[in-house]
């Protein structure tokens, strides 16, 4: 994927909340997300992301509909006080954020900006809620 500062700019002009497109990753596997960084103290942060996963047959979990379903992603970094590189991830969340779709359109990720709760899903993952497909364990 090949991308401009100008692109960019008029990408992260229709955001809202402080989410802006994750370009590495775009450059990385050419597609289009949205990322949000919440520091919460020097040694932790909060990064949201906005995606699209496959949705899945509620009857068959291994079988993919076809559909796209926009989620917010939450993770909790650590670091090591004593190196600047993140080390670990001690909290993961993820919710289905939007209605499935038939096609992955970045308008629509765009939009829920405007409607994701940060300070929300900051508090779920630092007071410990974790998910897997779903699934709180």
């Amino acid at each position: 994927m090949k991308l401009t500062r100008e692109q960019i700019k008029k990408w992260n002009a229709g955001c809202k909340n402080g989410f802006t497109l994750d370009i590495q990753h775009a450059l990385i596997w050419s597609e289009k997300e949205l990322v949000c960084t919440v520091n919460i103290d020097d040694h932790t942060l909060v990064t949201i992301t906005l995606r699209y996963d496959a949705e899945y047959d509620p009857e068959c979990k291994y079988r993919q509909t076809g559909r796209q379903i926009p989620v917010a992603v939450v993770q909790k970094w650590n670091t090591d006080p004593e190196s600047k590189f993140m080390q670990s991830t001690s909290g993961y969340y993820k919710e289905n954020a939007g209605e499935p779709q038939n096609k992955k359109l970045f308008s629509v990720l765009q939009k829920l900006t405007g409607t994701i709760d940060r300070a929300r899903l900051v508090d779920l993952v630092m007071n410990g809620a974790r998910t897997f497909d779903g699934v709180f364990c």
